[in-house]
Order: structure tokens, then C-alpha cells, then sequence
């Protein structure tokens, strides 16, 4: 799977600043998770809860992922509720609307998961350590009544199934891409802009926004840092923009594949045969050490 998705290289940074802008921009439509006075089982509930991109959350989804995180905590004993562990509503519903708009997103890029893939994943869920099915009757054909009593609602189930496939795979899009450079830019409201006019309650909430950014800024870092390590030893040509921003001691440049005032920098340590530099000359140059996003460099020539 990741060679095939390596192959994509061309086309990576369009795809992914694709996925950074559906992920930064307000699209979900929040409600309040409390709302409603349904009699329902929550689990069972098909009331819509909020909406992302016109896929919407459910009552039901929210109510089975919360027992779902209750269940893998009183593994642990003792009656440990989910505040005192952080995990608010909001929190909670946040997960799950992030997770539905990396599955639209795998969706577009045509990443979605196959009839196929969704009952083998269902088969190897419900499989006893020794390899036997679990949802059989005594005549050894498969028994509905019991798998619905184990999922609750059988389409809701298979749908969060196929959506956490196709989420798998976007992320081993994302982690074979190995973007060089990657900027978040998160949503602020524009006048002139349709959603500029929308109530505030509508909008996603600002400490939404930056978690969503400071997660994809994370994946990115490690990303970066490999990247950039990989750089050591190289000869490259380097444009001399001058003293760094960043202290006197040093001056920067860029190279053909950075953007001016976007992507890392090229901090020049070591003038090599010269005395001093002339801005807005090509050096021949040596990486010599990285960071997270920048690298430094000695002058060859």
C-alpha cells in the first residue's frame, strides 16, 4: 500500500494542503450533545448531532463512542468517570468529527473502503484468539440476530467501520508522502466571506481549530526532521538573502525549493573563502547540520 502510495510524489503537496485546508476551515456544523428530548437508546439514537461536510454525526455514534472509551478505562477497576480523565461532550465530539472529516478527505482522494475490505475487517473483529468465528449459530451459518445484538445498529456499525479503514488509509497517505514543507493555516473570519455570517455557534471554536493545527504541526515535525537530517552532506546553490532575523552571529539564505517568507531557511555558519557575502548572489554551499525545519550551511565557493 505505501509503495503504491509513494508513487503519488507529483501530485503530494496539492493533495495535502488539500486535506490541511478541509481540516482548518469551518465546516462542521455543531448542536448541542445534550439536545433533543428522544426516548431512544442513545446508542440506537439516529438523531443528528452535527454536521461535517454533509456527513452527519449522530447521537448514536457520540453515545457509542463514549461507552466505548468508558469500557477501556474500567478495564482498569474502580469507577473512574470520563471528566476526571478529561474527556468532556465536546471533547468527545471533537474526536469524532475529526475523524469524519479525515474520512471526506480519503473519500476525494478516492481512499475509501471496498465492500470487501469492510467484512474482512468485521470477520477479524469478531474472532476468538484461536481464529473461530463468533458469530455463528449451532448449524455453523451466520447468525444475524447475534451480531446485531452485539453492534446495536448494524449500519451505523458498518459504516464507522468502513470510515475508520478509509481514515488508516489517508494516514498512510500522509505518513508515505513525507511532505518537506508543510504550513497550517488556520481559519480566521473574513468579511465577505459566506462564512463570515454565520452565528457564532455555528462556527468551529477556536481552541478546536489550533488542536486540529497543532496536531497536523506534530505529525509534520517528525516528518520534517527526517527530512532535513537527510539534507547533511549535500551541495546545493544558495541564494544569500543577508544577516539572519535571528541573530547577527549569522546569515540565511534560500534555495531553489524554498519559498521566500514560508518555508525553512538556510543559516549560513561558515563563509568559507570569503570574507564576507554579497546579498543577492548565488554560493555554492554545504549543508552541515539540521533542525526541526531549517539547516545550516558552510560556503564552498
Amino acid at each position: 500500500m505505501l509503495k503504491q502510495l509513494s508513487k503519488l510524489e507529483r501530485t503530494r503537496n496539492v493533495l495535502i494542503l488539500g486535506f490541511v485546508g478541509l481540516m482548518a476551515v469551518s465546516l462542521v456544523l455543531f448542536f448541542r450533545p445534550n439536545s433533543g428530548s428522544s426516548q431512544i437508546e442513545p446508542t440506537r439514537s439516529s438523531e443528528v448531532l452535527a454536521a461535517v461536510g454533509g456527513e452527519e454525526i449522530t447521537v448514536g455514534e457520540f453515545a457509542t463512542q463514549k461507552q466505548r472509551i468508558q469500557q477501556q478505562f474500567s478495564q482498569f477497576g474502580g469507577q473512574i468517570s470520563l471528566m476526571q480523565m478529561g474527556y468532556t461532550d465536546e471533547k468527545i465530539l471533537d474526536s469524532l468529527i475529526m475523524k469524519k472529516v479525515a474520512v471526506l478527505e480519503a473519500r476525494r482522494l478516492g481512499l475509501g473502503a471496498s465492500e470487501g475490505e469492510v467484512k474482512e475487517r468485521i470477520a477479524n473483529t469478531f474472532r476468538d484468539p484461536t481464529g473461530k468465528f463468533l458469530l455463528l449459530d449451532a448449524s455453523g451459518k451466520f447468525d444475524m440476530s447475534r451480531y446485531q445484538e452485539r453492534v446495536g445498529d448494524i449500519s451505523m456499525f458498518e459504516r464507522s467501520v468502513a470510515d475508520d479503514i478509509a481514515r488508516e488509509k489517508l494516514e498512510a497517505f500522509i505518513t508515505a508522502a513525507k511532505i518537506d514543507w508543510l504550513g497550517v493555516f488556520t481559519y480566521s473570519d473574513e468579511e465577505g466571506a459566506k462564512a463570515f455570517e454565520l452565528a457564532d455557534e455555528l462556527k468551529v471554536p477556536n481552541r478546536t481549530i489550533q488542536s486540529r493545527r497543532r496536531k497536523l504541526m506534530k505529525l509534520q515535525q517528525k516528518i520534517s526532521t527526517k527530512s532535513k537530517a537527510a539534507w547533511v552532506g549535500r551541495e546545493i546553490d544558495l541564494l544569500v538573502e543577508g544577516e539572519s532575523e535571528e541573530t547577527p552571529l549569522l546569515w540565511e539564505g534560500r534555495t531553489a525549493l524554498h519559498a521566500p517568507e514560508i518555508d525553512g531557511k538556510v543559516f549560513i555558519n561558515d563563509f568559507g573563502p570569503h570574507d564576507t557575502l554579497v546579498p543577492g548572489t548565488f554560493y555554492c554551499a554545504e549543508i552541515t547540520e539540521s533542525h526541526d525545519y531549517d539547516v545550516g550551511a558552510r560556503i564552498l565557493e
